[in-house]
């Protein structure tokens, strides 16, 4: 999310019952994470919005800067992405400004997810802003655009990102400059997308997929209540029907503890189920979640 002012990372612990409190991944210093994936191998890969670079953590090894800082031209580094299966780790590079790297144009960023290595950038038609990206079955990497109301799609071997779904629902009011396209993204595992918006609202957004990979349908899924800041989506793909885990977030740093809530869950069925816990834990570390069995 542009301009996020986050003192914690929140994690949504599928987990029941009393537990030992997971173990905490300390993050390198100065790092402001706006982002995190997961690897195979149980490795988190967080971004830096500050420092234009990711990091590799694992339980019991201190963090290691994987992608370094401005490495490929990333600078504000948003979304990230796991692509075990092609060795690849894919980040969206925003263009806002406060980072101790020099600014470059909005871009979709490829690495070697075992080196850090610089396999690729595709810059963002019309002047968009890369936010967040998800991936399907078939290895389409699909990019939410903060400035305009659009996803765009890179298929595999593509050399250039395109227009993928353009509808006036995927637009709201800019709650910061021109900010007024989408901000999370997620694949369910079948034939949909969901997407949120910069803006608040009380709904989410699904884009079905037909057989053919195009664009089908944009559908609300409402919530109970105004959602801030929602990032971060996730599918309980061991669920059916699916259900997308969302952060919904303070964008200020004073309130961040404040305001934190138990998240609502998103159902396909357009139904609303709560994760049972939600937790919000200090910057400069990541606490793992156990899963649910």
């Amino acid at each position: 999310m542009p301009l996020r002012r986050l003192a914690s990372i929140a994690l949504l612990c599928l987990a029941t019952g009393a537990q030992a409190a997971p173990p905490l991944l300390p993050l390198p210093a100065d790092w402001y994470p706006e982002s995190v994936a997961v690897g195979p191998d149980g490795s988190f890969y967080v971004g830096s919005w500050r420092q234009g670079a990711v990091a590799r953590l694992k339980a019991g090894s201190p963090p290691a800067v994987l992608v370094k800082p401005g490495s490929n031209g990333l600078a504000n580094t948003q979304g990230v992405l796991v692509d075990a299966k092609r060795g690849t780790l894919w980040v969206c590079s925003g263009n806002i400004g406060f980072t101790l790297v020099p600014p470059t144009p909005s871009a979709l960023k490829r690495y070697d997810l075992a080196t850090g290595a610089a396999r690729g950038s595709y810059t963002m038609p019309d002047a968009g802003y890369c936010n967040d990206l998800a991936q399907d079955t078939r290895g389409n990497i699909y990019v939410t655009d903060s400035l305009h109301p659009r996803v765009l799609r890179l298929p595999p071997g593509a050399d250039a990102l395109m227009p993928w779904k353009d509808d006036a629902l995927l637009a709201g009011p800019a709650p910061y400059g021109d900010f007024k396209g989408l901000n999370g993204i997620a694949f369910d595992g079948d034939r949909h997308l969901v997407v949120s918006l910069v803006a608040a609202a009380s709904h989410v957004l699904r884009i079905d997929i037909d057989t053919q990979g195009r664009a089908g349908t944009v559908t609300r899924i409402e919530a109970p209540r105004e959602l801030k800041n929602v990032d971060a989506i996730r599918a309980w793909r061991n669920r059916r029907p699916a259900n997308w885990p969302i952060c919904s977030l303070p964008k200020t740093l004073s309130n961040a503890r404040d305001e934190a809530k138990t998240l609502p869950a998103f159902s396909r069925t357009n139904s609303i189920r709560r994760p049972p816990i939600s937790s919000m834990f200090p910057t400069g570390n990541i606490r793992q979640c156990s899963r649910a069995s």
